[in-house]
């Protein structure tokens, strides 16, 4: 008798359960947001939980600086609901002033590439907000213990290596992430106490630790260093908004994303496209 559970093998096996599941880039996140699934928390514990380690082992592509979008089922409401907690351009960031200093788009890296006001702790506090279980500050203490040491990664290693170059032209990145100048090697433990102190701030004081007072004002000091445009007043007026997914019916399956300024619409559109095509076909 053969089984078709594989039919279409990676070699990795599939992943059950059955009470709860959790899934990131990194097993550290992962496995943070199982321990506080584990701990009576909800999914949206899990997910801050995860997203905070990720900030930190995983920081090439996840981090406080960063943006927040979500889709979560409503128990209460029994509808799925949308979150958006990008942030807008700062209130100085212009078309003309990129054209006036010689620019034709933004800049991906450095100072003048960060014109929006981070969404990610907003986002995080609005989903704790509507459906947090635990405790704030209890969400925060993977990230924190996981900043004061853990071993770096390939690919952490692999974009330390690609970015060097740019660490060393901005600032206090090359004293975070390298070390005599150069990457950190795979399986080296890299800690990081400028990142324990933020993630302390934020999981004791919530939002208010984040977009005013001492945290905020160091961000916007070093931004403005090196030619960046955020301002207090930016970081002070930043709120995040729920939203209603879009949704389409592809071949009996529904299919939802967040509306713009997310590019979910994309591909909505191309699995409109692609609903009478005989995709089997094309192989």
């Amino acid at each position: 008798m053969k089984s078709n559970l594989y039919s279409n093998s990676t070699g990795r096996p599939v992943t059950m359960g059955t009470k709860c599941m959790i899934t990131s880039p990194h097993y550290f996140a992962s496995q943070a947001g199982l321990s506080l699934l584990q701990k009576g928390g909800s999914a949206a514990d899990a997910l801050i939980a995860a997203n905070a380690v990720l900030g930190v082992v995983f920081g090439n592509m996840a981090g406080l600086g960063g943006d927040l979008f979500a889709q979560v089922w409503d128990p209460k409401g029994k509808k799925l609901i949308g979150l958006n907690a990008s942030g807008r351009a700062g209130s100085q960031a212009s078309v003309d002033f990129f054209h006036q200093k010689g620019m034709q788009s933004i800049p991906l890296r450095g100072p003048l590439s960060a014109i929006t006001v981070p969404g990610t702790v907003d986002g995080w506090w609005q989903l704790h907000q509507k459906f947090g279980k635990l405790a704030w500050r209890d969400l925060f203490q993977p990230a924190i213990q996981f900043a004061r040491g853990f071993p770096v990664s390939q690919k952490f290693n692999i974009a330390m290596c690609q970015y060097a170059g740019t660490l060393q032209q901005f600032g206090e990145g090359a004293a975070n992430y390298l070390r005599n100048g150069q990457p950190y090697q795979v399986g080296t433990r890299l800690s990081l106490p400028d990142l324990v102190a933020s993630y302390e701030l934020v999981a004791e004081k919530g939002v208010e630790g984040f977009y005013r007072g001492e945290l905020a004002e160091r961000i916007i000091r070093g931004l403005q260093a090196q030619g960046g445009l955020l301002t207090t007043a930016d970081f002070d007026s930043h709120t995040s908004e729920w939203v209603e997914p879009l949704a389409i019916d592809y071949r009996g399956f529904k299919i939802t994303e967040l509306p713009p300024n997310t590019v979910g619409i994309s591909l909505l559109t191309l699995l409109n496209m692609l609903e009478n095509a005989d995709i089997r076909g094309m192989h």
